[in-house]
């Protein structure tokens, strides 16, 4: 199993991940810290549906104030981010499953444009990292790395 780590050193890598284990967000935020990559820790706690994941997702990841709380706007925000010119970008999320069991098609489509975003950034020479802490349980079929 790769590490973040070694994920993170390489753009060409940019996706979506579970990271696996007993893991703080201030060893991630320390690991994006180490390779020059803005660092966002967006908790998913109380988050049952579409709605309150925008609201957090636009306070954790300083969306501007034109972000229109639907999907087509977070997936600008996320492929835009001029308000937070950085070398890449790492988004720790945490506690999703509430989010995924509440609203699966959203959880879905989140994940979707993620992917889609981290292959943005790729093809424009930036890292894109979407970090799913303790998310095993939540979907198998995204890559698992440890810390």
């Amino acid at each position: 199993m790769k590490k973040l780590s070694e994920i993170v050193r390489d753009r060409r890598a940019s996706g979506v991940y579970v990271l696996q284990g007993t893991v703080g967000a201030a060893e991630v935020r320390e690991i994006a810290k180490a390779h020059e990559l803005a660092f966002f820790h967006l908790r998913g706690r109380g988050v049952e549906d579409k709605d309150r994941f925008f609201q957090e997702a636009a306070t954790v990841l300083n969306f501007p104030e034109y972000f229109g709380h639907n999907w087509d706007a977070f997936e600008e925000c996320l492929t835009d981010m001029s308000w937070l010119p950085a070398p890449g970008y790492l988004i720790l999320c945490e506690d999703l499953e509430s989010f995924r069991q509440q609203a699966r098609d959203d959880y879905q489509t989140f994940l979707a444009i993620s992917r889609d975003a981290a292959s943005f950034w790729k093809d424009s020479g930036k890292a894109f990292f979407v970090v799913l802490l303790d998310a095993g349980r939540l979907d198998p079929e995204i890559a698992s790395i440890e810390l």
